[in-house]
């Protein structure tokens, strides 16, 4: 089996399924388009975490780190692993999580104690080697029908991109940058309203975003909360057992609306992991006894050479800007 990593997709549905292959069925990912608190009030609740991802830059960060074992319990794994960065923030934000109620799971709570003594960049290690871990992250690589004789290394033109998390733990909120030394404190918050951790992660996000903002769009940030289909399941049987028919009925309409939603996510999943690649080869004969190919590539020449023109006027815009800086 190789030892490689998958570049996963950042969306809802695959972090959820992928928290689930850990073991770790409790929680689910909800986008969130804006860090408003109306967008935070409609997320299910607890929001364990927040994963964020942006384009990374090299730049200069002289924020002080928590050191290993001077917060007692605080998780956090450095990035050893190329390609590895999305699994590390959900693993950085499942390993922190102490509401009650919440199972870690089997995979995830073996990983934790084997771990427990050791220090961030040997954590990232071990995850690095863990083939549990690694078999669920993989389990989302798309179907490679050519072989290609190995990745190509990043160059300057490339854009890369990088998951961090922003997680509560024990009053304080916390960076978790798996390319840093350790977890960056951002403030406290006030633990008899466990919700208001996001009013001091939130500002910490923007801040970021407004960072890149003349240069980059490309922002995707995602919540870790309970999971809506059991949360929901259990407020239905709450209500079935006090006869309340207005509420059971509302609740049995959400409870349908989240199936439905994890239903798609389940059916979108395996429409990623298939192999298009046959169906494209049998279009393309089928056109091309139709007489029908060359005419269509011809067609759609002008438009890949404009194309093309945009991406390398776009590349010297970026060597320029970067000559300047």
């Amino acid at each position: 089996m190789s030892d490689s990593w998958t570049t996963i997709e950042s969306d809802p549905g695959v972090f959820t399924e992928l928290c689930h292959r850990f073991d770790a069925g409790g929680v689910e990912l909800q986008e969130l388009y804006s860090l408003d608190p109306d967008s935070f009030e409609r997320l299910e609740k607890p929001v364990y975490g927040l994963v964020f991802l942006f384009k990374w830059q090299r730049e200069a960060d002289d924020r002080p780190t928590v050191a290993d074992g001077e917060v007692p319990g605080l998780f956090f794994a450095k990035q050893v692993i190329n390609d590895a960065c999305a699994t590390q923030a959900l693993i950085n934000v499942l390993m922190n999580v102490e509401d009650e109620g919440f199972e870690l799971g089997e995979t995830l709570t073996e990983f934790k104690t084997f771990t427990s003594e050791f220090p961030a960049e040997l954590k990232g290690a071990a995850l690095g080697d863990s083939t549990a871990i690694r078999t669920a992250h993989n389990s989302f690589a798309r179907a490679e029908p050519l072989i290609f004789e190995g990745p190509r290394p990043a160059t300057d033109d490339d854009d890369v991109f990088h998951f961090i998390a922003y997680i509560p733990y024990r009053g304080q909120v916390y960076e978790l940058d798996g390319l840093k030394a350790g977890p960056i404190a951002l403030g406290e918050y006030d633990s008899a309203v466990p919700e208001s951790w996001v009013g001091v992660a939130a500002p910490a996000v923007q801040t970021r975003i407004a960072r890149y903002a003349a240069s980059e769009v490309r922002f995707n940030l995602l919540a870790m909360v309970r999971n809506s289909v059991q949360a929901l399941e259990a407020r239905v049987a709450a209500a079935q057992a006090t006869g309340d028919a207005a509420t059971i009925e509302g609740l049995q309409l959400q409870l349908a609306e989240a199936q439905a939603r994890h239903a798609g996510w389940k059916e979108e999943n395996v429409r990623r992991r298939h192999n298009y690649l046959p169906l494209a080869i049998e279009l393309l004969k089928i056109l091309a006894e139709k007489g029908q190919l060359t005419t269509m590539l011809e067609e759609a020449k002008p438009r890949w050479e404009e194309k093309a023109k945009r991406l390398m006027e776009q590349r010297a815009q970026k060597k320029k800007e970067a000559a300047q800086g």
